[in-house]
């Protein structure tokens, strides 16, 4: 005879497990044609990777900001980085005053070197860091996503455009999601499955700068129990899903002899 099941033990052990899903819309390289992308009514939480604007344009700054108004989510769950096209001193030279980010991206985060704790899910941003010297990257070791403009060397990041600084505190954190643009020509998605991260080129814009990629949808599912560390289950919910998934067709031998040519 089976032994019964005492209801506050089956409750609490329900309540012990928690099960939160979130929607997430990674965009990136959008260059002005941000209101021409489809974003799901059900998004819980916007990326953009950077390069909202086309050469530091201000129209394109304005109305970028105007679009995020649009989407129906609260502001602090918009999160952005800036690209190498919103430099702050291209702005400066260009408009002869420098632009106040936070206030010109009021209606969304712009995160610089910063992370935040949303759905139970550490979100880590860092916007552009050029071509000058070596590049740290301070990524908190917690972080569950990373979003930056720069790819991480030999991955989605076209002829070795990466930054291999990155790609090796990536390497160390291991955090499920790396999420940047840049090369437009390497959009898709590539699952490392010896570190367990998903990078993610979320480019919208091809090589002639035409919107022609969608945003790339996850659903991430958050469980956590007091007997277990915090557990991150990650579903890519595009149509077309399968073409997103690209292999890393550059080999080890190609990034070592590339690396000698990279700062």
């Amino acid at each position: 005879m089976a032994a019964a099941v005492n209801p506050q033990e089956k409750k609490e052990e329900s309540q012990e497990r928690k099960v939160q899903e979130t929607v997430i819309v990674i965009i990136s390289d959008t260059h002005g044609h941000h209101s021409k992308l489809r974003i799901p009514a059900n998004c819980d939480i916007l990326l953009h990777c950077g390069d909202f604007t086309n050469f530091s344009n201000l129209k394109h700054l304005q109305s970028f900001n105007e679009w995020l108004s649009t989407i129906s989510i609260a502001k602090d769950r918009k999160l952005i980085v800036t690209g190498n096209h919103e430099i702050k001193a291209n702005f400066a030279l260009k408009y002869g005053q420098k632009i106040d980010w936070k206030e010109c991206l009021n209606n969304g985060k712009l995160l610089e070197n910063e992370m935040v704790e949303i759905c139970g899910i550490n979100i880590y941003g860092h916007g552009w860091k050029a071509d000058i010297g070596k590049r740290q990257w301070n990524v908190p070791k917690n972080a569950n996503i990373i979003i930056t403009h720069n790819p991480p060397f030999g991955i989605l990041d076209g002829r070795f455009e990466g930054c291999k600084e990155l790609k090796k505190s990536i390497e160390r954190i291991k955090p499920l999601i790396h999420c940047f643009g840049h090369i437009h020509s390497d959009y898709g998605i590539y699952y490392n499955d010896k570190q367990g991260t998903y990078h993610i080129n979320a480019s919208s814009v091809d090589y002639e700068r035409k919107p022609v990629h969608e945003p790339i949808v996850l659903k991430i599912t958050c469980w956590n129990s007091k007997h277990a560390d915090n557990k991150l289950l990650l579903q890519v919910m595009n149509k077309d899903k399968l073409t997103l998934f690209k292999d890393n067709k550059k080999n080890l031998k190609q990034c070592n002899d590339a690396m000698r040519f990279v700062n």
